[in-house]
């Protein structure tokens, strides 16, 4: 009984550690690049999803990077760009060049938000505005595991270890 009582505690210590457990991501409203409009958490593509969020457009790169792994991994995804903090003015100019630097077959998995930018800071727990920010989340949209920074190898092995 008390090596079990050791493990429980173990296991929720890990889980606060990692700063998931119980959190979920806000509930959102946007468009695909492909047009279909989507509401988070309630439209997530699958039972687990991957999301890479971006909160600069430096973060770019280490979101395509991420891209590029989660397809080969063959996972449910979105990339979702955070946008709130663009002037009015240029949106539309910036989704424009958005769309056409995007091949079509990944338009609909790019989801470019306008609202809720603090809230998504909290709950990737934002300290690097230029990295990506992974969010592994069920269909509830209750994150299961997060990291942010580049795909390196030992990022991709922990992500792998949790998809099901």
């Amino acid at each position: 009984m008390k090596g079990g009582l050791k493990g429980c505690c173990g296991a929720v210590l890990l889980l606060c550690a990692l700063g998931c457990a119980g959190e979920t991501i806000p509930d959102s409203r946007g468009t695909l690049l492909s047009g279909q409009e989507m509401r988070l958490p309630r439209d997530l593509p699958a039972r687990q999803t991957v999301l890479v969020v971006g909160f600069t457009r430096k973060s770019g790169k280490s979101c395509e990077e991420w891209r590029r792994v989660l397809a080969e991994m063959g996972v449910a995804r979105l990339q979702v760009p955070m946008l709130e903090s663009v002037p009015k003015l240029i949106r539309g100019m910036v989704l424009s060049g958005m769309k056409k630097g995007t091949p079509a077959e990944a338009q609909g998995a790019l989801l470019p938000l306008f609202e809720k930018e603090a809230e998504w800071k909290r709950v990737t727990g934002f300290s690097a505005a230029d990295d990506a920010y992974v969010l592994l989340v069920d269909e509830h949209g209750e994150i299961v595991w997060k990291t942010h920074g580049a795909a390196t190898t030992d990022r991709v092995k922990e992500l792998k270890a949790r998809v099901r």
